[in-house]
């Protein structure tokens, strides 16, 4: 809260639901919106399986510090070993607030967990499709000699 701010303002739940019927959202609903991408090495015989899982201290620190949400390892529910697994994950967030009329508390992050092999291979076809692109265009170069020859004569004749 800004030091100038009006606590009652702040505090004021009429407010509050007055701003949430005017945008039709609760002031947390963005937490809904919050989806989190991890890209870790994958094992060589399973490219499913992560080699480094994706832990709740993952996730609360991109959380942190790239939606400045600060919440404790109690406010995630996630599995005690982490995600293992690339693709699409889920985690159910819980925050408490003092009103609870004033935000639902109840939100859902989706987390990508995303191949490093699977991005490098992307990449190389992007790099062999941009080669064979640059290659099919083909163009005859024309050589110099002509026409710095026809030019230079140009010139001769203007003196």
């Amino acid at each position: 809260i800004d030091a100038y701010a009006d606590p009652e303002l702040m505090e004021d739940p009429a407010m509050k639901a007055r701003v949430a019927s005017q945008t039709g959202r609760l002031p947390f609903d963005w937490v809904d919106e919050i989806e989190l991408r991890f890209v870790r090495w994958t094992r060589e015989d399973d490219s499913a399986v992560l080699v480094d899982p994706i832990s709740i201290w993952d996730v609360l620190e991109a959380l942190s510090t790239d939606h400045e949400l600060d919440l404790l390892p109690t406010n995630i529910s996630m599995p005690e070993q982490g995600f293992t697994r690339s693709g699409h994950h889920e985690v159910p967030v819980r925050i408490a607030f003092r009103n609870p009329e004033t935000a639902s508390g109840r939100y859902t992050v989706k987390i990508n967990a995303v191949s490093q092999q699977s991005l490098q291979d992307e990449m190389a076809k992007e790099e062999m499709a941009k080669a064979v692109a640059d290659r099919s265009r083909f163009k005859i170069q024309q050589r110099g000699g002509a026409m710095d020859f026809e030019t230079d004569s140009e010139e001769e004749e203007d003196e």
